[in-house]
């Protein structure tokens, strides 16, 4: 591990004078004067911020046994919408008790949705915009009618819009459980309130979405739970679900005047062909005919990728598709100095490989980097040493029913802005997705508000990896043949990964190639 641990941490001919260990929590700061790391690191001073509550190897959460290392871990996973149960506690996305009986529910809907103007008669359930924004928020009302059973009315968020299959949903509530959600972001709910407020809307790569309104029928022929179709809001769009640039965050590569961009979209538009771009300068007055444009590649993974349940199962709260993975390289960078760049969707014609700008491109808002600097530069620059942050075991809001996970993400990007923090490195457990495919964006997501500006280099933890089985014929992208991947015999890890096998991260993230980084 502490080979892989330096590999990592490699930046050319740089050794460290100074650690600075701060502890966020109190504010405190310790030094160790002339700390040195093995190898040929060559760093004139070197901050890391070691978070309290998710420290680099948090020796709260292991203990020893019969020589062993064992994780402990609440892994609450929380849904797409962060809902609660009655009792405030977080819904666990991948044992919801509503998820499982709806699972296996008998569901009758006289009218499935066909057309996106199809109102269904008078509409029972509204949402208060025909459009849409990540991030903003969001006011769901139904009719007073329904508010009399809350423990037995359900919605249900399907995307896209077109979801013929009612056990296929994003999310879903009953109303005693959205008044306990609100009751735990601090919104009034009164007793005549009908109303659902979702304080942001969360990345959702598709065109658009639909709420949909249930009841829930326990006396029926011995048959099971019925859920009976009541009403729905129609179509709802997401502008530019299907192309906007989402989840971005940079990265180092091979070459000292290179930097990489990361970012993620819907599948794009049908009618013609695409290719991810950056566009990219010296000024933030960019467009693709005056400044730099690199043109990149495009992935994506399947439930059929996966190594094992509940990653590659296909059911709400695990396995939806990732969409569109794209990568651009920015190339040719003048060392030490700050670059502007935005990225997006560009239309393509690949018989010229040349890009078609047009009014119906879609570009993230423009943000900025430094480029690194010079081999051994931090040597004679004493005034501005390079400093960089280390941290590992994130997850998100919710996680383990806390919020430390974006607690850390705010601490991180208040470091870069006063700082001058110039890379994040994160040693492993990343998102704490556990197969709950919908995770990753919401983790990327939240980090992306700190990984556009500097690079955010990642290691693989035992919550990304970890299998036992599934993993052979190639599929474990480590490149161990065994269908049980890599097991080291000092650990006891065994499913961490839930079936993820490291596939994710694999396809998100491009790591140098050479360990530098």
């Amino acid at each position: 591990m502490a080979n892989e641990t330096s590999r990592l941490l490699t930046y050319k001919h740089l050794s460290v004078d100074r650690l600075s260990i701060i502890g966020l929590d109190e504010g405190q700061e310790k030094k160790n004067e002339r700390c040195k790391f093995p190898g040929n690191l060559t760093l004139t001073r070197l901050s890391i911020l070691l978070i309290s509550a998710v420290a680099l190897l948090s020796v709260a959460d292991l203990y020893s046994r019969k020589g062993k290392i064992i994780h402990h871990h609440d892994h609450t996973i929380p849904t797409l919408l962060s809902m609660r149960n009655d009792d405030g506690t977080y819904m666990n996305a991948l044992e919801s008790e509503l998820y499982n009986e709806m699972k296996d529910a008998i569901f009758v809907s006289p009218m499935l949705p066909s057309v996106p103007s199809m109102t269904r008669g008078t509409p029972k359930i509204k949402v208060d915009t025909e459009l849409m924004l990540f991030h903003d928020n969001l006011t769901v009302t139904w009719d007073n009618e329904y508010s009399d059973d809350d423990s037995n009315t359900v919605i249900a968020l399907y995307c896209p819009a077109s979801e013929k299959d009612p056990k296929q949903f994003r999310d879903a509530a009953t109303l005693s459980q959205i008044q306990a959600t609100m009751r735990a972001q601090g919104i009034q709910f009164g007793p005549n309130d009908n109303s659902w407020i979702i304080p942001s809307v969360p990345v959702i790569k598709e065109a658009d979405c639909e709420f949909r309104l249930w009841t829930r029928d326990e006396s029926g022929d011995g048959d099971g739970i019925v859920y009976n179709f009541e009403t729905a809001t129609g179509w709802v769009e997401i502008k530019d679900g299907a192309v906007a640039p989402t989840t971005i965050h940079l990265a180092l590569t091979e070459a000292d005047n290179e930097m990489l961009v990361h970012f993620s979209t819907g599948d794009g538009p049908r009618s013609y062909a695409v290719a991810p771009v950056v566009v990219y300068g010296l000024s933030d007055e960019l467009s693709p005919g005056a400044s730099n444009l690199s043109v990149g590649s495009t992935t994506t993974y399947s439930a059929s990728d996966m190594c094992g349940a509940p990653a590659n199962v296909r059911e709400p709260g695990k396995f939806i598709s990732p969409h569109s993975l794209h990568s651009v390289v920015m190339t040719n960078l003048e060392l030490d100095t700050r670059y502007y760049y935005k990225v997006g969707l560009m239309k393509w014609d690949y018989a010229t490989n040349a890009a078609i700008e047009g009014d119906r491109d879609v570009w993230s808002d423009v943000k900025s980097f430094l480029s690194p600097m010079p081999a051994g530069a931090a040597l004679t620059k004493d005034d501005e040493p390079l400093s960089y942050i280390v941290y590992a075991d994130q997850g998100v809001s919710g996680y383990g029913g806390g919020d430390d996970g974006q607690r850390i993400s705010i601490f991180t990007e208040r470091e870069i802005e006063i700082n001058g923090i110039r890379a994040v490195h994160h040693f492993g457990d990343l998102a704490y997705s556990l197969g709950a495919a919908h995770i990753w964006d919401v983790w990327l997501d939240m980090v992306s508000k700190f990984a556009t500006s500097v690079p955010f280099m990642i290691g693989i933890g035992n919550h990304e990896y970890d299998h036992t089985s599934g993993g052979g014929k190639g599929k474990d992208p480590s490149g161990v043949e065994t269908a049980g991947g890599y097991q080291p015999e000092w650990g006891d890890f065994l499913d961490d990964s839930n079936g993820e096998c490291g596939i994710p991260p694999s396809k998100r993230f491009v790591m140098p190639a050479n360990g530098n980084g």
